[in-house]
């Protein structure tokens, strides 16, 4: 009989997730000052009693949350966008000129929303949260209350660009500026002038008014000559972030001192002064100034309508768990890209510089991953389609973990490309040209349309097979049913085979429940490579199966055998519910990864048990290992113009409170968990380099609780031989418990490193029970780390020998040194 030979993975036959949209009637919600008046009563006592907190330890903290209330509503409405860190499919609005420097209390929000959860978790939105800590800032410090309107949700995404398009007034703007920005956004100049009272707090910063204290014809000179004391002339660095109060008089009371300044020409920003400078906003100022009672009132009500800007209500958006971070993501964090010259690093129009490179993230950075992706693959197999190549990248991509991320299947559709799995999919679908003419036909697209996406001359014949988009044959699934009814849907797939001669494939679905998938047939065999077999899988569920905003999880077994031997995997799945109050009704079923298995039979004649039956690809692909082989990798630290600022400062602030362990902790939660993927693990990286192990582990362990850590060998390699090297062998063995419980193996440069520091601790014992579990390792075996043993253990005659004898059976033609005994006083 021919040999078939087998896979050490498993491959793709569809998609991993089975997610169920169900779309209900309705109307889009008005907001309402009841909205959780059932659903979380407690929310107005939680969010004061932290705004409360962060006030009595900072005043400033007050006016920080009204102005980012004032920064969020004013770019793309009431959203909570203005809270988002930057992630790789877009660059958040922080980092935008009118907000740089500018806004603050992020870590405030944090701890405020941290609060709302324990009450009612996934209920108030973070631009609710904003609202009430706006109000009740203005409380605290004085000023007046109302019944804030409730009922926003939360904004996915955020615009850098939105924020540097000039919607936020900048504080050199002249009335007929500030009129016409504040009238775009529905206010009046009344509004405005009434908002601008909150400048009746807080604080600014030199570099943004300098201009006015050196150069404004229309300030007292006393005033500015003050100022002056505190603000130098010349630009640049420490000057440029020195603070002064925006109300001389009462700088930590909401009260009607501001436009008293203005009377007396003692406003710090240019914006402030030009409202009482002769022009048609001077007896609003005037009222103001003479009567507290009518400037409360209307900025009670330019505070409402302005928090009614935009809002997300009903369905749209979603309701953040934690402020700062959506539920979408994709590589290509922090680029080093070329830069168009034609704008500015911060696209604001004040600033002018030019630069060619810039470190840049969103969609457009991660495109470059992707396309060298499918370029790798296509090295492999010149002779694969687009579409093959498409596949066997979102067949083989790493899931995410359903368990750490809910939303995660369905907001990284495929998972985390995986370049190596990428070139051996086993199975791939493919999708023509012609295919795709066909879906667009069914789709309702005219002759016109479709030809201007095809290019040519293609036309939808009358009585010519149209295709839904359904039955596409694509790696993923997706149908609309009726949400109100049973459902059974069906999808149609062909899969070719590009693994190996004489394989075999089946399908194995652990579904929840509520919703039934069969796979006909459950064996797909082939016979030689490129021969193509289809498949149907059947798709039920009964009447409102998944009520709305409900998710459960099912697994798919994933077995791959041959012969006696038989490997295991089961792979998540999850179905989730989602409500959405629009017309029609109707359900989106989407799968992923439905089956990865694959079964291979052999009828080989008997070999030698020291040889394996991995195929090729698996020892050596392009002269690379799959395994690390112990060679000395580069440090991650190469200068720190390849480390983030945000990084850089993250490092020097766990220098400095390592011994303080409170102010650490506070330092760690503020500043530390905000960093992004790539800072955490250069922050590790460096710790390590530098030997501060104690802070590098710390750094390790909030690195494994974040919800994009997977286990990594090297992660735990690189802080292992750390610490061997720095003789803290305890830590260095929890390590490496930790490790061997999430069933990794270390290489060889671990397995030297830390049998070295336990020679070197004097612990043989300890550095033999590394070498018994070394020799458990299923990587090759290499040299170094048993005459590392055979030197160290010289004092040890008895160990010595067991280590010589399996030195010499591995390799033969390798001799051991073994000096005169009398040279150890063992006579």
């Amino acid at each position: 009989m021919a040999a078939s030979t087998s896979h050490s993975f498993c491959s793709s036959l569809a998609i991993v997730v089975l997610a169920v949209l169900v779309i209900f009637t309705g109307s889009s919600s008005a907001l309402s000052k009841n909205q959780y008046s059932k659903s979380c009563p407690k929310v107005f006592t939680a969010v004061k009693s932290v705004v409360q907190s962060a006030i009595s330890k900072q005043p400033r903290q007050g006016a920080s949350l009204i102005r980012l209330f004032f920064h969020d509503c004013f770019v793309n409405g009431c959203d909570g966008s203005v809270l988002l860190d930057d992630t790789s499919s877009f660059t958040g609005e922080k980092t935008a000129g009118p907000n740089k420097g500018s806004i603050r209390a992020f870590e405030v929000v944090d701890d405020i929303k941290s609060k709302v959860e324990k009450e009612c978790p996934g209920v108030v939105s973070c631009a609710d949260i904003l609202a009430i800590a706006a109000r009740d800032s203005v409380e605290i410090l004085g000023g007046p209350s109302w019944d804030v309107m409730l009922g926003r949700r939360d904004s996915k995404t955020a615009s850098l660009s939105a924020a540097n398009s000039g919607v936020i007034p900048p504080p050199t703007s002249t009335l007929g500026n500030l009129i016409s920005r504040f009238q775009a956004k529905g206010l009046s100049t009344k509004d405005m002038v009434a908002l601008s009272g909150a400048h009746t707090i807080g604080k600014a910063r030199c570099v943004v008014f300098r201009d006015h204290i050196y150069n404004g014809s229309n300030i007292d000179s006393s005033f500015a000559k003050t100022r002056q004391n505190k603000c130098p002339r010349t630009t640049g660095l420490p000057g440029d972030n020195n603070i002064a109060p925006l109300d001389l008089q009462t700088p930590t009371t909401f009260d009607n001192y501001y436009f008293k300044n203005l009377i007396s020409q003692k406003g710090l920003l240019r914006s402030d002064q030009v409202l009482f400078n002769g022009g048609s906003t001077d007896s609003l100022v005037k009222t103001y100034s003479q009567d507290v009672k009518t400037f409360y009132s209307d900025f009670v009500k330019a505070m409402i309508k302005m928090g009614d800007i935009n809002p997300l209500t009903g369905s749209s958006g979603e309701i953040r768990k934690n402020c700062r971070k959506p539920d979408i993501t994709a590589p290509g964090t922090e680029i080093l890209a070329a830069y168009s010259p034609i704008a500015s690093p911060t696209s604001s129009p004040e600033d002018k510089r030019r630069v060619k490179y810039s470190m840049l993230s969103g969609t457009s950075m991660a495109c470059p991953h992707a396309s060298g992706v499918a370029a790798y693959v296509k090295s492999f197999h010149p002779d694969w389609s687009p579409s093959a190549i498409k596949s066997a990248m979102m067949t083989t991509a790493l899931p995410m973990n359903a368990t750490v991320n809910l939303g995660a299947e369905f907001a990284y559709g495929s998972g985390h490309i995986n370049p190596t799995k990428a070139v051996h999919p086993g199975l791939v679908y493919e999708s023509s040209k012609e295919d795709y003419i066909k879906m667009l036909c069914g789709m309702g697209y005219d002759d016109e349309k479709l030809r201007l996406i095809s290019g040519d001359k293609s036309t939808c014949a009358k009585g010519s097979t149209k295709v839904l988009p359904k039955d596409l044959n694509y790696p993923s699934m997706t149908a609309l049913v009726n949400a109100s009814k049973s459902f059974s849907v069906t999808f149609h797939r062909t899969v070719t085979n590009v693994g190996f001669e004489n394989s075999t494939y089946k399908a194995t679905t652990f579904t929840n429940s509520k919703v039934k998938i069969v796979v006909e047939p459950k064996v797909l065999s082939f016979k030689s490579l490129h021969e193509k077999k289809s498949f149907v899988v059947f798709v039920t569920g009964g009447q409102r199966v998944l009520p709305a905003y409900t998710m459960a999880f099912s697994s798919l077994l994933c077995a791959s055998s041959a012969k006696s031997k038989s490997v295991t995997q089961v792979t998540p799945m999850a179905t989730r519910a989602f409500s959405r109050l629009k017309n029609p009704i109707f359900t989106s079923i989407f799968i992923r990864n439905l089956t990865r298995t694959f079964i291979v039979h052999h009828s080989l004649p008997l070999i030698p048990k020291a040889q394996s039956l991995e195929p090729d690809y698996c020892k050596s692909i392009c002269g690379f290992r799959l395994y690390h082989d112990g060679r000395p990798r580069g440090p991650l630290w190469r200068g720190k113009k390849l480390i983030g600022k945000e990084a850089l400062f993250v490092i020097l602030g766990l220098k400095r409170f390592k011994d303080d362990e409170e102010m650490l902790h506070k330092f760690i939660k503020t500043h530390v968990l905000r960093l992004l993927k790539m800072d955490m693990i250069a922050v590790l990286g460096e710790l390590e380099r530098q030997e501060e192990v104690a802070l590098a582990v710390k750094m390790f362990r909030v690195i494994q609780k974040q919800d994009w850590y997977r286990p990594d060998v090297f992660l735990y390699k690189d802080l292992i031989v750390a610490l061997a090297k720095c003789q803290k062998m305890d830590e260095a063995m929890q390590l490496w418990e930790d490790m061997r419980k999430e069933n990794l193996f270390p290489d060889s440069q671990t397995y030297t490193e830390i049998i070295r520091g336990f020679l070197r601790h004097g612990s043989p014992a300890d550095a033999m029970n590394v070498y018994e579990d070394m020799k458990k390792s299923p990587d090759p075996p290499e040299e170094l780390p048993f005459r590392i043993l055979l030197k160290g253990l010289l004092p040890h005659p008895l160990l010595r020998n067991r280590v010589k004898q399996d030195f010499e059976e591995l390799f033969p033609e390798r001799h051991v040194y073994d000096p005169p005994e009398e040279i150890f006083g063992l006579r």
